[in-house]
């Protein structure tokens, strides 16, 4: 009988001291909780290459924000958003963390074969520091689990956000690279871009040759017209679009910084990479639309620059 007691202690100091030896996971009690990040990796317009960030806190707040652009092409900073989500939605997401093992999940989950996709990442914020895994279109079942459920909870909320950025940065893309002057036909159709575009130049007001002048009538002051000169792809995108006139003039719009400058009509097919506008001026007016002309082709030009010089050092 003593043996069997000496034992059956034996026995319960073995299992104590098993169950003192296990070290119990740390806690989630930080003001964050838990983030999610997406960012596409592979060809696409710059204005489209950002991380979005889905951050969960212990309150239940969760703040969707969106850094590291290749270029933000907003006027004021990035806006950020914030939503709720419920109490019993925020234990699902610890119950995640804790069933799925995710604060011993590999750094490193990412597909290793692939060239492009999504980079995800998955970071928990626990009582002894911060834990993060993530990579390149992951696969692991673990990861994926705690990142779709965090994500699927404030699925619409983010499409709608993403969405409010990708517009932005469409807009402000639009308004740095379409500033520049380019003429459009009657239909408000580009048909000369800004980089078909060499130069603009000052001309003696009897070579404007259009089928209504209209400006200033100086008496014996000298009198003076503006001219677009086009590179190779300019003149025959303007030979093509005028070869199928019928006698009336063809009307095209010329814009400069988005806005309607001056409307230029065409009464013979274009041949050598020329356009007169109509107008006529004295020398002074005629030295200031040349100018803000070429300034809005020089800004243009230089956006362009920017954009491929960040295209180069990436």
């Amino acid at each position: 009988m003593k043996r069997i007691l000496c034992l059956i202690i034996i026995m319960l100091s073995a299992v104590s001291l098993c169950s003192c030896g296990e070290k119990a996971p740390p806690a989630l009690n930080q003001e964050k909780l838990i983030e999610i990040t997406s960012r596409p990796l592979g060809i696409a317009d710059s204005y489209k290459l950002y991380t979005l960030h889905i951050c969960v806190y212990n309150d239940c707040t969760v703040e969707l924000y969106a850094n590291d652009f290749d270029y933000w092409y907003g006027d004021t900073a990035c806006p950020r958003t914030t939503v709720q989500i419920s109490e019993a939605e925020l234990e699902q997401i610890k119950k995640a963390v804790e069933e799925n093992d995710a604060l011993n999940l590999n750094e490193n989950v990412g597909n290793r074969d692939l060239k492009e996709g999504t980079i995800k990442s998955l970071t928990i914020y626990a009582d002894d520091g911060e834990h993060k895994s993530g990579g390149l279109s992951p696969s692991n079942r673990s990861f994926l689990r705690v990142y779709d459920l965090v994500y699927d909870l404030v699925r619409e909320e983010s499409f709608v956000y993403a969405g409010s950025i990708d517009r932005l940065q469409a807009e402000g893309y639009g308004r740095r690279f379409d500033m520049g002057p380019r003429l459009h036909d009657s239909k408000d159709f580009p048909i000369i871009t800004t980089d078909m575009i060499q130069d603009f130049v000052i001309v003696p007001a009897d070579e404007v040759k259009a089928p209504e002048a209209t400006g200033t009538d100086a008496g014996d002051e000298e009198l003076y017209g503006a001219a677009i000169l086009l590179n190779e792809e300019g003149t025959a995108a303007i030979y093509e679009a005028t070869g199928h006139m019928s006698g009336e003039p063809l009307i095209f719009f010329l814009y400069n910084s988005n806005t309607l400058y001056d409307i230029v009509k065409i009464n013979n097919q274009i041949d050598d990479g020329t356009i007169y506008l109509n107008k006529i001026y004295n020398e002074a007016d005629a030295v200031k639309a040349v100018d803000e002309l070429e300034e809005g082709l020089n800004t243009w030009r230089a956006f362009k620059a920017e954009e491929e010089n960040m295209e180069y050092s990436d």
